[in-house]
């Protein structure tokens, strides 16, 4: 986590600023999630099968985007997520996990409206559930993540603009909370005398429409009354 801050800021120390603007925005998306996990992905495909049954994933959210050009932007935001990984099983039922999570991405524009984006993400576990029971506690609360995505402008106006993309995301810790519960929540061997516990992960990936409003900008006084003020479009 740290890490990745750090070449943010490297980023950011080597952008040349112009006038520095705002936008909000909202966002949702859809897509699959899919567990990261040697068990899981070796299993006999008698008792776990991948990328089985319709699951879908998706996610809901809002940013505030920090444009400090028209090519580099900084973009916070808060997001609710609700992942059902995509895979069966005979053995165990599959739990739904939901999250509050808080990325912080650097986006880099492109001229055509295109932009590819980087970042970190702090993910808040609020539940975990299989069928009518709670299993929350089987889990660590908060995750550090990491954020890749990209996009296209597709249309709207010089104030209200409309982007289709992707996002992927995915947890840098394994998400098991008891080490020693041999993570039985998502993987429960068929033959316990033929297994060692496994760092169970997921890894989100959607397609993502986003609304952004330009609502207001920087501006720099004049020698009579010198400071920084902030405007609205």
């Amino acid at each position: 986590m740290k890490k990745i801050l750090l070449v943010l800021a490297i980023i950011l120390t080597n952008v040349s600023l112009g006038q520095i603007w705002f936008d909000i925005g909202a966002k949702g998306g859809i897509g699959g999630t899919a567990p990261v996990n040697s068990n899981i992905l070796n299993s006999d495909p008698d008792n776990y099968q991948i990328f089985q049954g319709a699951k879908l994933s998706y996610m809901y959210g809002f940013k505030i985007g920090i444009n400090f050009n028209p090519i580099h932007s900084i973009t916070p935001e808060i997001n609710f997520s609700t992942l059902k990984p995509m895979y069966s099983s005979t053995v165990i039922e599959i739990p739904t996990f939901t999250y509050t999570q808080i990325p912080i991405v650097y986006r880099k524009n492109s001229d055509n409206g295109g932009y590819v984006e980087i970042g970190p993400q702090i993910s808040i576990l609020k539940s975990v559930t299989v069928g009518e029971n709670n299993i929350t506690e089987n889990f660590v609360k908060n995750t550090y993540d990491i954020v890749v995505g990209g996009g296209q402008y597709i249309g709207g106006s010089s104030a209200l603009g409309f982007n289709l993309g992707f996002r992927a995301s995915m947890p840098l810790v394994d998400i098991n909370a008891d080490k020693t519960d041999r993570g039985y929540s998502m993987y429960t061997p068929v033959d316990i005398n033929d297994y060692s516990y496994k760092p169970y992960r997921n890894i989100f990936v959607s397609i993502i429409l986003e609304v952004n409003l330009n609502f207001g900008y920087l501006q720099h006084g004049p020698n009579c009354h010198p400071g920084t003020r902030f405007k609205l479009f």
